[in-house]
Order: C-alpha cells, then structure tokens, then sequence
C-alpha cells in the first residue's frame, strides 16, 4: 500500500502537468507519473524531486494493480460465460440468448465499441448485465458479413438490442449484439456508452 506523502505527490504531479486525476484509475495515475518523472530525468536541469524509494514503490505498484487485473478478468471470463440464458424477441422470433466463452472475452478483453466510462461501469457491474440485456428493446437485424475469425463461425444473422439507464454514475446508452446461429442465440458484445449533457 503507498503511504499518503506518495499518493498525494502522485496526484499532485499528474494534476500540475493538466490532467484531470478525476477521471482516471489509481493504476492510470501511476502509469502518468512514472512517465513524467522520466521525462523530467532525460532533462539535464532537472532535480531529483523524486527519491529511489518512490521510484522502486511506483514500479512495485504497477506490476502488483496489473496482477490484481489479470486476476479480476479471469474471474470475470469465468463468471460471464456462466450467466443464464435471457429470453430476448426480435420483430418475428422469440430467441433464446445463451452466454459463452466468446461473449465473455469479447465484453472483458474486445470491447472497442464501450466508451471508458461506459467500460469501466459494466465491468464494475457486471452482476446487473442480464438485467440490462433482459430490458432492452429490439432495435434491428442484419445478415452475416462473412468473417472468419471464431465468434463469426455459424452466424447466419445478427440481431441488435438497445436500452437507456439511469444510474448514480450516469445515463448510459447500451447496444446487446447476438450471434443468431439459426437454432442458437449467443450474446456478443454489450456496450456502454455515457450520455454527456449539452
């Protein structure tokens, strides 16, 4: 654990150098810090603000917050991929949406669609995803593009389900993507995006 003299030297340094430490993780902050800290040892005029103490902390931080990360994603493949089955109709079908190993890597690891907040709000409630994807209302199908990586294999149609929330971290938008296999459903990708005002 970092003692308060490091953690508000971190801060403090990432802030005066224009970020907004508001909006990002302990683990951002730290990565932020130690890179300024480097830039300010390649400049010849700099002093040694920074003793090697803290620079050992920071470095022993890091790797232990990315092992813990590891872990928690691990857990959350595991814990994805089991969820039940949600009950889900599109215009003209009544689907069946199953979880499996390609919903879980693709909501832990693949989601480039989420913004950050809208990411970092699923994973931290990813308890509350069946929820959300039994509330969503259709929205639209389209027809398989013919990719051939795994999660593509089989889909003949992809069907797309939205859905508002309101939560104490903010409104967000979400789109549920299912892989329709003809006889089988498997969620894909469930995305978060913030709503900003104005």
């Amino acid at each position: 654990m970092a003692n308060n003299g490091f953690v508000k030297l971190a801060y403090a340094m990432v802030e005066d150098a224009g970020y907004d430490t508001s909006k990002m993780s302990w683990t951002e902050v730290l990565e932020k810090f130690k890179t300024l800290e480097n830039k300010d040892n390649d400049n010849e005029d700099s002093t040694d603000e920074i003793s090697s103490e803290y620079k050992q902390e920071i470095t022993k931080l890091i790797d232990t917050l990315k092992s813990i990360k590891k872990i928690k994603q691990k857990e959350l493949i595991n814990y994805i991929k089991n969820l039940k089955p949600i009950n889900l109709r599109t215009n003209n079908k009544e689907i069946i949406a199953e979880f499996d190993i390609h919903s879980a890597r693709e909501n832990v690891y693949g989601d480039k669609v989420s913004d950050k907040d809208g990411y970092n709000y699923k994973i931290s409630n990813i308890e509350k995803l069946p929820k959300y994807i039994e509330e969503s209302q259709y929205s639209n199908s389209s027809n398989e593009a013919g990719k051939k990586n795994k999660s593509h294999k089989g889909v003949e149609k992809w069907h797309y389900f939205v859905n508002e929330i309101e939560t104490e971290e903010g409104n967000f938008d979400i789109t549920v993507n299912i892989r329709d296999k003809g006889n089988n459903q498997f969620i894909y990708l469930v995305s978060f995006k913030k709503k900003h005002r104005g």
